[in-house]
Parts: structure tokens; C-alpha cells; sequence
């Protein structure tokens, strides 16, 4: 059984094994609404009782390791797959235009660093607006006030997957210098699309981004302002960008995390063999 989630639970008898898709409740507990106790005690739980941990990425696979002090082969790294191929990118909203905005994609919340960017945004002042897609999250209520209160920017709570596609591909880059990440979803789409993609440089966002991206400290609000500068002037920049991150997008193909999760299944397999039971 394959729970896709750190739930209480398992099947008896069964293999058990289970998707944690990062450590922030144990290393960034200010940046989440999970209960960091609660879930300790599930996925140390998980540690003692299951037959395996699979994740996202080999920064949240270590980070997992060194919070739960388990045995490093118990936490395996599948990546997750991104696969965009058959996608057909919808039009964009009225009053935007290919290469025309920066897009930041994500939940307000205080984890996606929207304080930051909005402030290197205005320190920034280019003639490009900030486009930024993306529910209501956790602790919201300050970061709308700040977007309201930012000339040039633009919020969308909502989007079809069409649409949403659309203003990636057609985006003059992605700005996700995010404080805390599993993975990145956002990163591969941006890069699969073609479209420049500014992160950070730290963490599970530089693991998947490679040297296909430009990163930053997302804590330097000069960091990321000269960034946007330099995306917003340097059409060769751009150019660079987006080849590298069309090439680096294949790794995280269906197949290959097909393959890689089948890996795991048969390790899990062969380990209930050992045992005998």
C-alpha cells in the first residue's frame, strides 16, 4: 500500500509505504499551518511501524533523514513527474501581453516570500507589471494588503489550467524565490514552457532548478531586484534561460519517475522477502 500522504494509518499484513513531501514542519514550523507535533508524531510513527518514506527531491530527502534520525536508505527520492506535453496553454487575460509581466505562481502565503518580492518589485521599478496567480493561503491578510497597496500589480486568485499555462508560457519569467520547498512544481512548468525562471538559491528549489535558472538568497531584497532588472533588460539572459530550462525539464519526465518509483516498490518487495514474511 502506497499512502500518499503522512496519515495515521496502515494496513496490516501489507507492505506500507508513504509520500512526504518535505521536512518544513519540522525545519521552517512559522512557515506552516501544520500542526509540527501532530505530524512528528505520525511520521515518526511512520518511521517505526512502515516499510519505506518516498519524496520529492534529495534535499527534502536529507532534510527528512537529519529531523527524523532514521536510517538514510529509509527515504527514498522519486522526484515528481511534470509532464506538459499534451497541455494546450489557454489565452491570456485582457491587458497582458507575451513577455509583457513577471508571474509569480503560488498560494499567498507567507512561505512563497510575496513580502519580498513585492518590495524588490517596487525598489526594482521596471516597466514590466507583477502578475501573481495563486489562491488565499495561511496568514494571507497582510500580504493582500501589501499587493493591493503595490502600484503595477496584478492578482488573479484564480485560473483555469489552460489559462494558468498560458500566462507561464507567455510570462517574461517566473519569479519563485521561495523561503521553503519540497519540490517546485512551478520551476519544471515554467521551464518545460520555455519561460525564465528566477529562484532560489538554496534548498530544493536550486536542486531542480540546476543551472538552468537564475537564483538568488531569497532573503536579499537587492538580490532579487537586480535579478528582475537584468530579466527585464537582457533578452540573451532570457534567451539562455529558457533553452537551458526546456533541457532540464526533461529530467522530471513521467517515465523516469515511473521508473524511479518502481525502484522503490521493488526494494520494498525484496526487503518483506529478507524478513520472510
Amino acid at each position: 500500500m502506497h499512502w500518499t500522504y503522512p496519515v495515521p494509518m496502515m494496513m496490516e499484513g501489507w507492505i506500507n509505504l508513504y509520500t512526504v513531501h518535505d521536512a518544513i514542519p519540522f525545519d521552517r514550523p512559522d512557515l506552516t499551518p501544520i500542526n509540527a507535533r501532530r505530524h512528528r508524531a505520525v511520521v515518526e510513527a511512520i518511521v517505526a511501524h512502515g516499510d519505506g518514506i518516498t519524496t520529492v527531491s534529495q534535499s527534502a530527502r536529507k532534510a527528512l533523514v537529519s529531523a527524523l534520525g532514521c536510517r538514510p536508505e529509509f527515504v527514498a527520492d522519486t522526484g515528481q513527474p511534470v509532464d506538459i506535453a499534451d497541455a494546450v496553454p489557454g489565452p491570456l487575460p485582457t491587458g497582458l501581453v507575451k513577455n509583457g509581466y513577471f508571474l509569480v505562481v503560488g498560494s499567498v502565503e507567507p512561505r512563497k516570500n510575496l513580502a519580498t518580492i513585492l518590495a524588490a518589485f517596487r525598489y526594482a521599478d521596471t516597466d514590466l507589471p507583477l502578475v501573481v496567480v495563486g489562491p488565499d493561503g495561511w496568514r494571507a491578510g497582510p500580504i493582500l494588503a501589501d499587493i493591493a497597496a503595490t502600484p503595477r500589480v496584478i492578482r488573479i486568485a484564480y485560473a483555469e489550467r489552460d489559462v494558468l499555462l498560458g500566462l507561464i508560457q507567455n510570462a517574461r519569467a517566473l519569479i519563485f524565490p521561495s523561503l521553503a520547498e519540497g519540490f517546485g512544481l512551478p520551476i519544471v512548468e515554467a521551464m518545460a514552457l520555455g519561460t525564465p525562471v528566477l529562484t532560489s538559491d538554496r534548498d530544493a528549489p536550486a536542486e531542480i532548478a540546476g543551472d538552468a535558472a537564475l537564483t538568488v538568497d531569497p532573503t536579499n531584497i537587492a538580490a532579487i531586484s537586480a535579478a528582475l532588472i537584468e530579466l527585464a533588460s537582457d533578452d540573451a539572459l532570457n534567451a539562455i534561460l529558457s533553452q537551458r530550462g526546456i533541457a532540464r525539464a526533461a529530467m522530471f519526465s513521467r517515465d523516469r519517475f515511473v521508473g524511479r518509483l518502481g525502484r522503490v516498490y521493488d526494494d520494498a518487495l525484496q526487503a518483506r522477502a529478507d524478513r520472510g514474511n
